[in-house]
């Protein structure tokens, strides 16, 4: 997964041609790609939250232009999950939802987090509270940090 901004420059491939019967290519110049700047958002569930092969998704949304969007997060080697995080979308919902389905909506929740506004002081992560014992797993809060 590309996480970032960079630029890549390789130099002799500015005009390519495919070498007859191959598919490799030669050519002369320099060709220069610049990837674009991407800020992520990052989200810890606790163990409950994470049983029963659920999937997360974020739901972001704008309370002053009542548009939202979702988007499908990415489990990380390390548990965490990430997604990318949408300009002009200054709050966002964490949802837990059924594994057996693809689609992102609210009839495929099973729970969510409270509605969150996204710090603007660099804080990206979000690390859910513990869940109570009881079926209560709705609505739960947690805390931002930097990650």
């Amino acid at each position: 997964v590309y996480k970032g901004s960079s630029s890549y420059t390789s130099a002799n491939v500015s005009s390519l041609t495919p070498a007859q019967g191959t598919n490799s290519f030669t050519g002369v110049g320099t060709q220069t790609v610049t990837f674009p700047t991407a800020t992520y958002i990052y989200f810890k569930p606790d163990s409950k939250w994470a049983s029963a092969g659920a999937r997360f998704a974020a739901y972001f949304y704008n309370k002053t232009t009542n548009t939202n969007k979702w988007v499908s997060m990415t489990k990380g080697s390390d548990g965490i999950y990430y997604c990318e995080k949408l300009s002009g979308y200054p709050n966002v919902i964490f949802v837990r939802m059924n594994p057996k389905t693809t689609d992102n909506n609210w009839d495929n929740k099973w729970n969510q987090t409270a509605d969150l506004t996204i710090p603007t002081n660099g804080n990206n992560y979000f690390i859910l509270y513990n869940c109570p014992d009881d079926d209560s797993w709705d609505k739960i809060g947690g805390t931002w940090s930097k990650k």
